[in-house]
């Protein structure tokens, strides 16, 4: 069985192998005790969420307003033929919502069977990070961030808070909104 390094895709890294099995079937082996974190902005803040749960990070398009939804979905948007929910997620932490920049982007989730996107400010980086590294909920948070985050890292001298998007897209006002047939 011979080993060959393998990266350069987005939820792979350097670390990562393509085992040839006998008979020519190629297996791509991760290390298990690594985590991939994307990195982005919402306002003066770092998060990050784990590649694993993303479906894909597209530019903002053209974006409809939909009539007396909720302040925290933005509207939909066509992703490929199928309409899209997009939400500011920033309202659940606490923060106060801006306006849409030039850097924004779309974090595609998928929830439910559908695809969700989430408003960012710009996306900041892809990291590998060791599972150990990662420290419990810090203390300080305030508790409509500390509920759905899964713990934090020091990453560049800053403190990332690391985001689960499942807990954020199952809190009580997106479950409200899709009981009374919303995204």
């Amino acid at each position: 069985m011979r080993a060959l390094r393998y990266g350069g895709m987005m939820g792979h890294n350097s670390e990562d192998k393509i085992i040839l099995e006998p008979g020519g079937d190629a297996v791509l082996k991760h290390k298990k005790d690594t985590l991939r974190l994307l990195l982005f902005s919402l306002g003066s803040e770092t998060y990050g969420v784990e590649v694993g749960s993303l479906r894909e990070v597209v530019t903002v398009p053209q974006i409809t307003a939909v009539p007396h939804a909720p302040g925290f979905v933005i509207g939909v948007f066509n992703l490929r033929g199928k309409i899209t929910a997009l939400l500011d997620i920033r309202s659940f932490f606490g923060l106060e919502t801006g306006s849409v920049l030039r850097e924004a982007r779309i974090i595609v989730v998928d929830y439910q069977g559908s695809g969700v996107g989430i408003l960012v400010d710009a996306i900041n980086d892809t990291i590998e990070v060791e599972k150990k590294l990662i420290e419990p909920v810090l203390p300080t948070l305030k508790q409509e961030l500390a509920d759905y985050t899964v713990g934090h890292i020091e990453y560049a001298g800053d403190i990332i808070v690391i985001l689960s998007l499942a807990k954020v897209l199952k809190c009580e006002a997106v479950e409200k909104l899709r009981s009374g047939g919303g995204i």
